[in-house]
């Protein structure tokens, strides 16, 4: 039961086979006076909440609802791995899931918009899909990967595939402008888009690149397995040198010094640009020395001049930021691995440190946007979907 005032009270359940319930509903409403049904019967309801008479959320079985003050809106978890996310606005926001499925929160509910409704196992939810980006510069202009060559466009009235000019996977999207869009995949494929149509960008590596972010038309940055990290000019795309990292020694803990780690053991899952001078790529890296095999957290930061190492709580999936002292990084900690067990991790940066914390579950976050600081969503693994206000 919950409450605004003492003739605005709600009770949730189930009133299948219930003898004494108030009509077929799973909604009860009091107005002072008396108890009436308020909708159908949705399911068994476990709980309800809510912070005005015309917002309250009621919660069960595999189903989520939203009372506008009018009727109740179904907002149930997205019916797949939601791997990356992107938005216009707080009533606008995108997230790409399994095989290109779109999922769209329009301020009152999530749904599918466009692409494939796959259902979840325990198998897939394990880990977040480096096949899934997603990038936009409205409303109605986001483009999304789709696990194939292909990616799936929305213009605001529907979606369409278009062919990409990639003869691979691609796997990571950005762009600064509705006619300046990136796309990298694998064996270092680089396509862009023009306004008109996608075409390939002669790459200078054959690793698979992952991740893509830009601050400027002329200042792209590309990276994935190996350690590789690519620089677009605005003429051509480069390769950056990096300096060496360290990591932490699988069996006890141990700090493994820079030295000993190889930077082609490392392989990058997020990146932000906030400006021309400051960029973030986190990855992992695993590899061995003479002590046995290894495994940490990798983290470069880009101050116009040259990269350097920067410390970090764990291998993230999705970073976004507002301002350089308002960075956020989610993830998961890897079991036996920087943290035990397994729990979903969120860090921020300050512009001095990281602060790491947990969200409690155990499913990967994979991806982070927000429309300000005050209000920031991560999505990942079984459709899960956070919200930070």
């Amino acid at each position: 039961m919950w409450g605004s005032s003492p003739d605005d009270v709600w009770a949730v359940g189930d009133s299948a086979g219930d003898v004494w319930a108030v009509g077929q509903s799973s909604f009860l409403h009091w107005d002072g006076s008396a108890w009436s049904a308020v909708g159908d019967q949705i399911g068994t309801l476990n709980g309800v909440w809510g912070d005005s008479s015309n917002h309250v959320w009621a919660v069960g079985d595999h189903v989520s609802l939203r009372w506008n003050g009018t009727t109740w809106l179904r907002s149930d978890p997205i019916p797949a791995n939601l791997n990356a996310a992107w938005g216009s606005a707080a009533d606008d926001i995108w997230a790409v899931g399994e095989s290109g499925s779109l999922a769209h929160w329009d301020g009152d509910n999530w749904s599918i918009s466009c692409g494939p409704i796959s259902s979840v196992s325990v198998a897939q939810a394990d880990w977040c899909s480096r096949t899934a980006g997603i990038a936009g510069t409205s409303g109605d202009d986001v483009w999304a990967t789709t696990e194939t060559a292909d990616l799936l466009h929305w213009d605001g009235r529907g979606c369409s595939t278009f062919p990409s000019g990639s003869t691979t996977i691609l796997r990571g999207l950005w762009g600064s402008a509705a006619a300046d869009m990136w796309a990298v995949g694998d064996r270092g494929a680089i396509v862009h888009w023009d306004g008109r149509q996608w075409s390939a960008s002669p790459s200078p590596t054959k690793s698979d690149l992952f991740v893509v972010a830009s601050a400027a038309t002329n200042d792209v940055w590309a990276a994935g397995t190996q350690g590789t990290v690519l620089h677009w000019d605005g003429t051509a795309w480069s390769v950056s040198s990096l300096p060496a990292t360290g990591g932490w020694n699988w069996w006890d803990g141990a700090e493994w010094s820079p030295s000993w780690a190889n930077t082609s053991d490392i392989t990058w899952t997020a990146a932000r640009a906030m400006a021309t001078g400051d960029v973030w790529i986190v990855g992992e890296w695993v590899g061995s020395d003479r002590t046995g095999w290894g495994a940490g957290p990798a983290l470069i930061h880009w101050n116009g001049t040259e990269w350097s190492n920067s410390p970090q709580p764990f291998a993230g999936f999705g970073m976004w930021s507002e301002r350089p002292d308002d960075l956020w990084l989610v993830g998961t900690s890897l079991e036996g691995g920087y943290h035990t067990p397994l729990a979903q991790d969120i860090a921020h940066w300050n512009g001095t440190t990281w602060v790491e914390s947990f969200a409690g579950g155990s499913v990967h976050l994979c991806g982070v946007w927000g429309s300000s600081s005050a209000d920031i969503w991560s999505v990942g693994g079984q459709g899960i979907v956070l919200r930070k206000r």
